[in-house]
């Protein structure tokens, strides 16, 4: 047992040592709790960092799959140009089913000895001027045009004569 050498009259109040003893218990109290809020904090900061790394993981991998798209984009649009220039090719064949219509009557112009002056074709549409000195030549180049099978209209645009060349005309076939 300890032995008390103070004077009574300096011990403590009763009413001291209960506010002490409080005081010690609350704050042992607070220091539990701001561990556990430390702890519960560190723990905080362990999850927003594993979420960090899986959203820039996920970031990685969108960036590499938005670089992959971006090349079947590319592709994508190559093709639709392709495909567009093969049509615009295909409606052009069908311009060389006109030529090779063309080539016919030029041949039967020749034949007959009429002179093909200008020839302007389109889809569909052929129109083609002609010199020639003998009116009865025009009647026969009607003519032949009228039993070709390949234009399903043939109009004439233009009829000019002029005494020194001979006859102009100018016809519009329509396949």
């Amino acid at each position: 047992m300890a032995i008390n050498l103070l004077p009574v009259d300096l011990t403590p109040q009763t009413s001291v040592t209960r506010l002490v003893f409080y005081t010690k218990k609350i704050t042992t109290i607070a220091f539990g709790l701001f561990v556990v809020s430390l702890l519960a904090s560190l723990g905080y900061l362990f999850v927003l960092s594993s979420q960090i790394q899986s959203a820039t993981a996920e970031k990685e991998s969108l960036k590499a799959s938005l670089a992959s798209l971006e090349q079947t984009e590319q592709s994508m649009v190559l093709l639709r140009d392709r495909l567009t220039k093969i049509n615009s090719v295909l409606s052009v064949s069908d311009s060389f089913d006109g030529v090779s219509n063309f080539g016919e009557v030029q041949n039967q112009a020749t034949a007959l000895g009429i002179t093909v002056r200008d020839v302007e074709m389109a889809p569909g549409r052929t129109e083609f001027t002609i010199l020639l000195t003998d009116s009865s030549l025009l009647v026969n180049l009607v003519a032949s045009l009228a039993q070709n099978e390949n234009y399903k209209r043939i109009e004439l645009s233009s009829f000019n004569f002029n005494p020194t060349s001979g006859y102009f005309v100018t016809f519009v076939l329509f396949e």
